[in-house]
This record gives structure tokens, C-alpha cells and sequence, in this order.
């Protein structure tokens, strides 16, 4: 609500100048709210459980879990904001601006996985032919697991993935099974408990900051090869100490998530 609604609320007759003045008394302000995917009671009781099972684990139990995940990565999208000195004259000078293209730009999809302070390559996901709307289906990312797991699994390690339809087809449980892959169940709607999550808005920020020539190339074949080789190369350059202690977060992710009763984390 806004600050005139909430005075409007409280039956109080106090100046909007006064009501800011008690609310920052007491370390209260008009805040944008964060946003999370949406959470069902059943999906907090699930990720409350996972939290309470695992909230002995250690980083040396953490290490051994296999994180893997998509990311989608959108040319110049992703980049921190960017801050410029300038006199109130430059406010709408071309270089005091940072300019974003009005719809939709090249976008890739990428799979990747993360373990203790190591990575998988980047491996670029190409579209299903033969599936409906194009995308990426379970017999694509069945093709994707048969290439990759040889490369990251060995007895002692756990696989994660997480709940969406992909994988959790039958050929992708099938395939696992047949593997003997070992499998980490994972609650749903739970971004904040993967690590790898930290890695794709690293590598997007990257991107956009040291690439800042991909968006004047256009649309073009060109243009989406020279992006995906620049996405591959700096996945390949994030430090393993970076790796790490996203690992190592994970101790803390079950404890907030124990505070919050299996609801919103700050991850």
C-alpha cells in the first residue's frame, strides 16, 4: 500500500510529513516488494521438511551433491544498475544513459552443474524439433543427461535436479534409475536452495559488462554464435573459491529456512 493508504488504515490524523518521521523512528519504509515464486502450503511443508533433514549436513555432505540446472540468458539483460557522475544539465545526455532494446533479444538456454568447487562445461540446450512449441523436452534433456552425467556423477555423489517436467518424466526416472544414478529429492519452488543460482546471476552480470559490444551487433547468426562462445567462456573463468562458498552456503540455507517455517529466505 502507499503511505496515504496506510494513514488512511490507521484512523490516525497525522501529516504524511509526521507519519514518515514516526515510521523511519522505528526503522520503517516504503520498500519494493522482493519478488519470490509463488508458494503453496504444501510446497512450505516440503521445504521445511527437506530444511529439517538436512540441517546437520555439513559442507564436506554438501560437496558431494551434483547441483545442476537451466538458465535462460538474454543478450544485455541481467546487468547490475549503473551509476554516473554528472551535473543535473546531463541528466538526458546519450552518455549518462543506459539504453535497453524495446522486446524480446537473442536469448540461449543453457544447462549447467556446480560441486564443491567445481563445474560442468556449458552446455547450450537446442529445441526439441519434434516437441510442440519447439523448446527443450524430457528426449532432449535425456540426450543432455546421456552425455554429461558420465562427465560429473561417480559413486558417492548425488545428483540434483530440480521439479520441472523435464525432469521428471518417465524416461528421465528410467534413466536414472538404470544408471543406479543416486538422487537428491528436492523440495518445489525452492531457487533459494540452489547455489547454482548465484553462479547465473554472476555470469550474467559478467556478460553484460564485459560484452557490451554483443548489442550493437543486431539479430543475426553472427550475433547469437559470438554470445554463446562469450557465455561458454566466462562459465569456464568463475573461480572455484566462487564455487565454493556457494557451496558452503548451504549450512545457512536450511537454517533460515527452519526460521522462516519453510517460507521466503533472503537467497
Amino acid at each position: 500500500m502507499t503511505y496515504a493508504q496506510l494513514i488512511e488504515q490507521s484512523g490516525l490524523q497525522f501529516s504524511r510529513s509526521t507519519f514518515t518521521r514516526l515510521l523511519k523512528k522505528y526503522g520503517i519504509s516504503n520498500w519494493l516488494a522482493k519478488k519470490r515464486p509463488y508458494l503453496t502450503a504444501q510446497a512450505v511443508k516440503a521445504r521445511l521438511k527437506f530444511a529439517q533433514e538436512h540441517k546437520d549436513w555439513t559442507y564436506n555432505d554438501w560437496k558431494k551433491v551434483i547441483f545442476s540446472d537451466e538458465c535462460s540468458l538474454e543478450r544485455g539483460a541481467g546487468a547490475r544498475r549503473v551509476w554516473v557522475f554528472r551535473t543535473p544539465q546531463d541528466k538526458w545526455h546519450k552518455d549518462m544513459i543506459m539504453p535497453y532494446t524495446k522486446g524480446k533479444d537473442i536469448t540461449i538456454m543453457i544447462w549447467a552443474a556446480i560441486w564443491g568447487n567445481e563445474a560442468s562445461d556449458c552446455i547450450i540446450l537446442y529445441g526439441d524439433d519434434e516437441a510442440t512449441r519447439g523448446g527443450v523436452s524430457a528426449r532432449s534433456y535425456l540426450t543432455l543427461l546421456q552425455e554429461q552425467i558420465p562427465t560429473v556423477y561417480e559413486p558417492g555423489r548425488i545428483f540434483m535436479q530440480d521439479n520441472a517436467p523435464i525432469h521428471t518424466a518417465k524416461i528421465i526416472q528410467k534413466y536414472l534409475d538404470d544408471e543406479v544414478i543416486s538422487v537428491l529429492e528436492w523440495p518445489p519452488y525452492s531457487p533459494d536452495l540452489n547455489p547454482i543460482e548465484n553462479l547465473w546471476a554472476i555470469l550474467k552480470d559478467r556478460i553484460s559488462t564485459r560484452y557490451l559490444h554483443l548489442k550493437d551487433i543486431g539479430k543475426c547468426q553472427a550475433a547469437l554464435d559470438e554470445f554463446a562462445d562469450a557465455i561458454c567462456k566466462e562459465w569456464a573463468l568463475l573461480e572455484p573459491e566462487i564455487i565454493e562458498n556457494c557451496i558452503r552456503s548451504l549450512p545457512s540455507r536450511m537454517k533460515v529456512v527452519i526460521e522462516a517455517k519453510g517460507w521466503y529466505t533472503r537467497y
